[in-house]
């Protein structure tokens, strides 16, 4: 199975929110829309969660796959990438994503001390 695997820290501006800034954590999967399978089977091993299966905006050949919700991240999603990528050159990104989920979790994103350590991840991240 191959598929493409991204872990997106999206960033939006939200006047109504103290530090003006939403975080939004995320991991998808994306593969050709003959390749359905293999993510229904990503999508199985994570125990359903996470969004239905579709079309790629954009795109009329590539289908998505995400997970959003913060605790569907924590506790599945992220124990399975620390788990089959313990090797990986990817445990830097891993390590962040966990690092963000967990600064959302515990309320500090709502401060500008707690923003501010959650972009400076990225640059103290090699």
């Amino acid at each position: 199975m191959e598929g493409e695997g991204c872990f997106n820290i999206g960033f939006k501006l939200r006047k109504d929110l103290n530090t003006c800034i939403q975080v939004s954590p995320e991991v998808s999967v994306t593969q050709h829309i003959n390749g359905r399978k293999s993510l229904e089977i990503v999508k199985t091993i994570f125990g359903g969660v996470g969004s239905d299966i579709k079309l790629k905006s954009g795109s009329k050949t590539v289908l998505v796959y995400n997970v959003t919700k913060l605790s569907d991240l924590r506790t599945i999603a992220i124990p399975f990438l620390l788990k089959y990528n313990a090797e990986s050159s990817r445990m830097a990104e891993i390590n962040t994503l966990s690092f963000v989920c967990d600064h959302i979790e515990s309320g500090k994103h709502l401060t500008p001390e707690g923003m501010h350590d959650i972009i400076n991840r990225f640059f103290d991240t090699p």
